[in-house]
C-alpha cells in the first residue's frame, strides 16, 4: 500500500518567482525512490536524498541544470536508506541536513541493519555501502525556515513508500 505524507512547507520567497515543486525518481536500482525539490528562486530545498551517493549526484545534476539557486537544505522525511544514504552529496555542496529528532535517532540502527542485509545479499561490500550521513538540524514538532520577510506556503506530497 502506498501512503502519501502531505507536507506543508513555508518557504521564504526572496525572489519574485513563485516556488516550483519538482520530482526526481530514481531507476529500479534506486527502488524508484521519489525525491521532491522546491526552488524558491533564491534557494532549493530537497526532500529525501536517494539510496546512494551516485543517485544523489544524478538528482543534484538535475537541480543544477534547472536552476542557479543553491541547495540550502535536504530534509530526510523518515529513516529509510533510500531517503538518507545520499545526503552527504548535498552536505558537500553546502546544504544543511534536516530531520525530525525521531528520524535522526532511528537512522543509525536502520543504517546498520540495512547495511548488514545489502552486504549479505551481495549488492554492496562493507567498503562500498554508503556511510551514515550526519544530521545537522533536528526538530521535534515543526521547523520554521524563515530567511526573508515574504513567506510562501507550498504543499508537497511525499510518497513515503518509494
Amino acid at each position: 500500500m502506498t501512503r502519501v505524507l502531505p507536507l506543508v512547507l513555508a518557504l521564504a520567497a526572496c525572489a519574485p518567482k513563485a516556488p516550483a515543486v519538482h520530482t526526481f525518481t530514481s531507476a529500479e536500482a534506486g527502488f524508484h525512490t521519489n525525491s521532491q525539490w522546491v526552488d524558491t528562486g533564491s534557494e532549493v530545498v530537497v526532500f529525501d536524498a536517494q539510496f546512494t551517493p551516485e543517485l544523489a549526484q544524478e538528482l543534484l545534476a538535475e537541480i543544477q541544470a534547472a536552476t542557479d539557486s543553491p541547495v540550502r537544505y535536504v530534509v530526510i522525511t523518515h529513516p529509510n536508506p533510500d531517503k538518507f544514504n545520499g545526503a552527504s552529496v548535498f552536505r558537500d555542496v553546502g546544504a544543511e541536513v534536516v530531520a525530525s529528532q525521531a528520524t535522526a535517532e532511528a537512522m543509525p540502527a536502520v543504517h546498520a541493519y540495512k547495511k548488514a542485509y545489502f552486504t549479505s545479499v551481495g549488492l554492496f561490500t562493507d567498503a562500498t555501502y554508503p556511510t551514515l550521513p550526519p544530521v545537522d538540524t533536528t526538530f521535534t514538532d515543526t521547523l520554521d525556515i524563515d530567511r526573508c520577510d515574504t513567506i510562501t506556503a507550498v504543499s508537497v506530497d511525499v510518497d513515503i513508500d518509494h
